[in-house]
């Protein structure tokens, strides 16, 4: 089971970045909805 992890990387050389770019939507939405709750219930 340790092999097939590392041939599924090879096989999607994309998974990270389609990982590293929900990473970047997240990181960049965040402390918008962050800043919408706030002065909303401020």
């Amino acid at each position: 089971m340790k092999n097939s992890r590392r041939n599924n990387l090879r096989r999607d050389p994309y998974g990270w970045r389609q990982w590293l770019l929900s990473a970047l939507i997240i990181a960049s939405t965040a402390p918008v909805a962050w800043a919408f709750w706030y002065f909303d219930h401020s």
